[in-house]
């Protein structure tokens, strides 16, 4: 009864998690960090939060502007790691979220 049980439960949650069955492909990468599909998934939901109308376009381009979105993000901290050190400017990175959050009415 209890293998039975946990088989069914095993199998519903197996089924359920669709990431799981998903297949993660590389697509590009930038100074040694990779960008996956999942990532690019990820960030086109990001970018819909950000502007509604990026509903309108189709998938090909979403995953476009979201690939060049990551890879202008990946840039960008490698480069500001290279003038300020992150982990001692605590209080600038706080203000900067706080703006941010502040920018998008959340």
């Amino acid at each position: 009864m209890f293998k039975k049980t946990f088989l069914l439960i095993f199998l519903i949650f197996f089924f359920s998690q669709k990431e799981l069955l998903a297949e993660i492909k590389i697509i590009v990468s930038v100074d040694n960090e990779i960008i996956t599909n999942h990532d690019l998934k990820k960030e086109s939901n990001y970018l819909k939060v950000l502007n509604p109308n990026f509903i309108r376009l189709d998938q090909n381009q979403r995953f476009e502007i979201a690939k060049n979105y990551i890879i202008d993000q990946i840039i960008k901290e490698k480069e500001a790691k290279k003038f300020i050190k992150l982990e001692n400017n605590d209080e600038i990175i706080n203000d900067y979220i706080k703006n941010f959050i502040k920018k998008i009415r959340f």
